[in-house]
């Protein structure tokens, strides 16, 4: 088996979750939930992990899925697997695609670096007005501020410094009036500081620093995986929001991108806006996949997840673009 993308490599998985709702079955392993009266199960590490996915096999011709998996789940009663944000050109697509249901739909964006030198070659890719804009944002940047960008990796990375840039996070996003599934979780928090403080041999943790006068303005976090960089999560300082650093900073990470020979900067789904600014229009589909087990399972995956759910959803973000 090898790894087919950087989620699944085993040290995403079991860091702080409570082991009695761990399932290891065949390639997988997983968290079970109660949901709705039923037992659903999902991939462990959620959601933190960004990519569901399975180790690829040296045998294309089984469906381990159907083969080793499904029947493993049913005698432990699952009523419900649920996969997030399977990759369109993932084995686990190939694996589910005709046995699974779609609940959701979205677009995983990324730039192509492999074509380009330096940050200057791949500026001119973009289109001029956005080219400009982000050059524009820097130079201002500069005026105003001493600016300074880094680069720490693994254990250049402390403890001190992750709360300080989950703590922008969580600023930026009561800000906004914002939530999400990792963020309203301290536990999945405590999860990520561990993944992240603790090298391990699959792949390299990341943070890009842009610093004002001194002091955070931007930073992100992200992974580096073979030739493929994971931009997951970006923070800013609201002292500097004005002034772009958020630009800037992720400018500065493409530039050190193209010069450690990384081929793929991965911005990861969903399509937020900003994000087609930085690419060609590039992008990866990504699907929400079901798959009852049960006659539970059926309902709550196509009346509640398919279903209710989404409604519930778009009522809710109505009411919040009304206040």
């Amino acid at each position: 088996m090898k790894n087919s993308n950087i989620f699944t490599s085993p040290h995403w998985h079991g860091t702080h979750e409570n082991k009695n709702n761990l399932l290891a079955i065949a390639r997988l392993n997983l968290h079970v939930k109660n949901m709705l009266g039923g037992r659903i199960a999902e991939m462990s590490g959620e959601p933190i992990i960004q990519y569901n996915d399975l180790a690829e096999t040296n045998d294309e011709n089984v469906n381990i899925l159907q083969a080793e998996i499904l029947p493993q789940l049913e005698q432990n009663k699952i009523d419900l697997l649920y996969f997030r944000n399977v990759r369109s050109d993932s084995y686990l697509y190939r694996q589910i695609k005709n046995i699974g249901k779609i609940t959701a739909y979205k677009k995983a964006p990324f730039i192509n670096l492999s074509q380009f030198a330096n940050l200057d070659e791949y500026l001119k890719s973009l289109s001029s007005t956005s080219r400009k804009s982000k050059r524009r944002t820097l130079k201002k940047l500069k005026i105003k501020f001493q600016v300074e960008f880094e680069t720490l990796v693994d254990d250049q990375i402390n403890a001190a410094l992750f709360d300080q840039v989950i703590q922008l996070k969580k600023d930026q996003l009561k800000r906004m009036g914002l939530t999400s599934r990792l963020f309203e979780n301290p536990t999945k928090i405590t999860n990520l500081k561990n993944i992240i403080l603790k090298p391990n041999k699959d792949f390299q943790c990341v943070f890009s620093l842009l610093k004002c006068d001194g002091k955070i303005a931007a930073a992100e976090i992200g992974y580096l995986f073979n030739d493929t960089y994971y931009s997951f999560l970006g923070a800013m300082d609201e002292a500097f929001q004005a002034h772009g650093p958020g630009v800037c900073q992720l400018l500065k990470t493409i530039e050190w991108a193209i010069e450690q020979k990384v081929k793929i900067f991965d911005f990861l789904a969903p399509e937020d806006a900003y994000k087609f600014s930085w690419t060609d229009n590039l992008y990866v589909e990504v699907y929400d996949f079901i798959l009852p087990l049960s006659f539970k399972g059926k309902i709550i995956g196509n009346v509640y997840l398919r279903m209710l759910r989404p409604l519930l959803k778009k009522i809710y973000l109505f009411a919040k673009t009304r206040k």
